[in-house]
């Protein structure tokens, strides 16, 4: 049975069938009940008024997409059921309520796509970018989507009531955003068990809630006053967004949102003092999506601050213990020393000297600064050594880094490294890091006669295990340093080195009046080979493409990689036919007819020019400019290049003829096969 079948019947047991109507249940259920609980206030207006339909929050707008973030797409049905019932509940004829019911039911996964695949409901309230997505989401979702279509239909009906259109599309909008940003982020950290009752218990968070309804309860029992009320409010949600979590601050506005709404159904409060008893609605709705946007961006940020304060304080934590681990290594190199050459007047002048290689390497002095300063330590514990210190290049090579000594044989020493292996008067001791891996060697050249102790011996492995420490200090460094700034795959720039070289160059070009290009290019029929011969077939395209890339490109020329099969490149201080030349020269190496041996799978590369100061003055915009360009290239065939704001029209046929070399695909052909 193939997959797609087997999910098929898995959906259709008996127990799935079953979740999923009790899902629909729960939804239809809660929503009517959002419902009622929304228009429980309009029973307690004021006895023979011209209130017209009075409700400031819908609760249920809330409700529904805090069911969506949690359940999926499968509590649609129910919120569509649940609205269409209140609606005729409410006696709104049938055709009109299903309409109204469609578009409340549809509207969280409109709002869920506009948020996009990759977010993250139960941490979503803790971030400022995930946040503002949230209140862009919403925003469009409501007011162009669910208010936008059902404000026409009530319209068109004839069913606007004494509001209007206008009126009626504003306060339905500020209705479900002030539940959406009140009640969405209460529902939506309890469905996933993200509230720590022990924050809503602790003593600041009651004296919270008290202020909070005291003051909103002391502002809104006045008649025929209108008190600053914002002034005093928003200090108590800052004060609560800066101190607590999200949970606690929506629950802080939605206590001020109760006892403002039931007091101002009353007909009690500022807002009556101000507008007509119909009107008092609409500042009591914005008061109320003001505080709930408002905690809601703050508790965010503050939340965000704490989480980078955490991760910092974990990483100083964890430096400070490599750091503690390695000065206890150091400090047991150094007890061995005292113990062996306590009883002589070198050990001091070892220990200081030592002492002075590991003061220049906590200040970053260079490599071969600190080998050299150890050579001229061995040199000064027998004056009638040469000592040589050799590293291990990638390659197996030996390298000198060190010379101490003085003598006859200091310049061929440094000249000739191969007389090393040769005689018996030079002793090697091993530079190691563990039992298999060898960074170099430390070499000493004795002069006829010169005896040679095991004092000597224990000083040498211990000179050779302080050297192995410098060396694995400085690797260590060098190798965070390119984690940080290197695509690991591909060994190009990743993204935000790029970038970063990008600036440095457009500024660069900004004082000289020069130009800067970005090439931004994509294999054509990467995919195919990824998905057909697997993704080391892949990683071994995409690093020899990159290597291609690079020799195109120049050595001028900064190369990055932004992702799958997306490569970067930019040009500074160069013409157009210049960059030209560099595109057709990327195309024809990216060109292999034959990507895996017997395949008949084809690899090629369109790119998009963008340039600066032409099409863009910053990174984002050259960047983004580039990649508009390059799905031109790719719609008209692929294997070209388009500049931006230019049709890709010729290009095609022109770049496809010159590619077709016959040696284009023997060589990657053999790197991916």
């Amino acid at each position: 049975m193939t997959d797609p079948l087997r999910k098929a019947a898995a959906r259709m047991r008996p127990g799935s069938l079953a979740s999923g109507l009790g899902l629909v249940l729960l939804a239809a259920v809660s929503y009517f009940a959002g419902v009622r609980l929304s228009v429980a206030f309009v029973p307690m207006m004021p006895a023979g008024g011209t209130w017209d339909w009075w409700v400031p929050v819908w609760i249920s707008t809330g409700l529904a997409v805090a069911l969506v973030f949690r359940f999926g797409w499968q509590v649609v049905p129910g919120l569509v059921i649940g609205s269409l019932a209140s609606e005729i509940h409410m006696g709104t004829p049938v055709l009109i309520g299903l309409a109204i019911a469609i578009l409340n039911g549809t509207q969280p996964l409109v709002l869920q796509h506009l948020m996009g695949r990759r977010h993250d409901p139960a941490h979503m309230f803790a971030r400022v970018g995930p946040v503002f997505r949230f209140i862009y989401a919403t925003a469009v979702s409501t007011g162009l989507y669910s208010v936008f279509f059902g404000s026409l239909v009530l319209h068109l009906s004839g069913r606007t009531g004494f509001d209007g259109p206008s009126l009626l599309w504003v306060r339905w909008m500020l209705g479900d955003l002030s539940a959406i940003f009140l009640v969405t982020p209460i529902l939506t950290l309890m469905l996933f068990r993200q509230v720590d009752t022990r924050h809503v218990i602790e003593p600041e968070s009651i004296a919270v809630f008290l202020v909070a309804g005291l003051v909103t309860a002391g502002l809104f029992a006045t008649d025929g006053i209108a008190l600053p009320v914002g002034f005093v409010l928003f200090p108590i949600v800052v004060w609560a967004a800066l101190r607590r979590n999200a949970f606690v601050v929506s629950m802080t506005v939605l206590l001020i949102t109760v006892i403002a709404t039931v007091l101002t159904a009353m007909g009690h409060g500022p807002f009556i003092a101000v507008a007509q008893a119909n009107y008092a609605i609409l500042p009591l709705q914005y008061l109320i999506a003001a505080l709930a946007l408002t905690g809601l961006l703050l508790c965010s940020a503050t939340a965000e601050r704490n989480r980078l304060q955490s991760e910092l304080a974990d990483m100083l934590t964890r430096l400070d213990g490599e750091v503690g681990e390695r000065t206890r290594e150091l400090a047991e190199t150094n007890r061995h020393l005292n113990a062996e050459i306590a009883a002589h007047e070198r050990a001091t002048r070892v220990i200081e000297g030592r002492n002075r290689i590991m003061q220049k390497l906590a200040r970053g002095s260079a490599l071969d600064e600190l080998l050299q300063d150890l050579a001229q330590e061995v040199t000064a514990f027998r004056d009638r050594w040469t000592v040589r210190i050799a590293l291990a290049d990638p390659r197996g090579h030996a390298r000198v880094a060190a010379i101490g000594g003085e003598g006859a044989h200091r310049e061929t020493l440094r000249r000739d490294i191969d007389v090393y292996g040769a005689g018996r008067v030079f002793l090697n001791t091993a530079i190691m890091a563990g039992p298999d891996h060898r960074l170099g060697t430390l070499s000493i050249l004795l002069e006829p006669g010169t005896p040679f102790t095991e004092e000597d011996r224990v000083f040498l492995a211990e000179t050779a295990d302080l050297a192995s420490v410098l060396i694995e200090h400085r690797e260590r460094e060098e190798r965070l340093r390119t984690l940080v700034r290197y695509d690991s795959l591909t060994g190009v720039f990743n993204r935000t080195a790029f970038e970063e070289a990008l600036q440095e160059m457009m500024g660069e070009a900004a004082r000289e009046k020069e130009k800067v290009y970005v090439l931004y290019l994509d294999l054509d029929g990467f995919k195919a080979v990824n998905d057909t011969f697997g993704h080391d077939a892949g990683d071994r395209l995409l690093v020899e493409a990159a290597s291609r890339v690079s020799t195109a490109a120049g050595t001028h020329a900064c190369v990055g990689r932004f992702g799958g099969d997306e490569f970067v490149v930019a040009m500074s201080a160069v013409e157009r036919v210049d960059v030209e030349a560099t595109a057709r020269a990327i195309i024809r190496s990216c060109h292999i007819d034959d990507a895996v041996p017997g395949s008949a799978t084809n690899v090629s590369a369109s790119i998009g020019i963008s340039a600066y100061p032409g099409d863009a003055t910053t990174v984002e915009a050259m960047v983004r400019s580039a990649d508009t360009a390059m799905y031109v290239a790719k719609r008209v065939g692929g294997s070209c290049y388009a500049f931006s704001g230019e049709r890709a029209g010729g290009l095609h046929a022109r770049v496809w003829g010159e590619m077709r070399a016959p040696h284009s695909a023997s060589v990657l052909s053999s790197q991916v096969g």
